[in-house]
């Protein structure tokens, strides 16, 4: 096949590939307030500062920055307070269950370790997303929930080059899990006196 053909062949598929593409939406709370120091700073700058051992988590190039070896442990803790008000419109018995914020652990734990000049490696440990919320049994919504919570981890191991006294590049990856418990309450669960 002859060379012209073939990149014929590949700006078709990526025209394709490009026509078909669209976008997908969600929605859900992202915590950057692992703990780390920058936490004094809203986060800002986050990905391009490398104060600490924190840049491990997002800036792994910025590890060469640092005049050491370092680990840095942080730890936190979220206390929401959240409340649903009933509408008249509401048809279900009940009350608007009070304040479901529910106490959630956070922090980081993150190591940069250097190699040799040139070479760092690290490693950042966070939870980064999670959330709990406890309405109670009377509450008008306990048909869709009572309690759910949603706890994660993520490690995020990375390596990073001195190229040059102006140039540094970083490469790595990260990978979560988490545990979701959801609980609702169904008319047969409940009794009368509770409904």
């Amino acid at each position: 096949m002859q060379p012209r053909k073939i990149f014929e062949r590949a700006y078709f598929t990526i025209a394709i590939l490009l026509a078909l593409a669209s976008s997908a939406r969600g929605s859900g709370l992202l915590l950057y307030e692992t703990g780390a120091p920058d936490l004094g700073t809203a986060s800002a700058g986050r990905a391009a500062m490398a104060a600490d051992a924190s840049t491990v988590a997002a800036n792994p190039a910025g590890m060469t920055e640092l005049d050491r070896s370092q680990l840095l442990g942080a730890a936190g803790a979220l206390l929401p307070f959240t409340n649903f008000n009933l509408a008249p419109e509401t048809t279900t018995s009940g009350g608007g269950g009070g304040n479901a914020g529910v106490f959630t652990p956070i922090g980081s734990f993150n190591l940069a370790y250097k190699l040799s000049d040139r070479v760092w490696l690290g490693m950042a440990t966070y939870s980064n997303f999670g959330l709990s919320g406890d309405y109670g049994i009377p509450w008008a919504g306990r048909y869709y929930v009572t309690y759910e919570s949603i706890i994660s981890g993520t490690g995020n191991p990375n390596i990073a080059y001195r190229v040059n006294n102006w140039l540094s590049v970083g490469a790595g990856f990260s990978f979560s899990v988490a545990r979701l418990f959801f609980q609702s309450k169904n008319k047969q669960q409940l009794s009368p006196g509770n409904t």
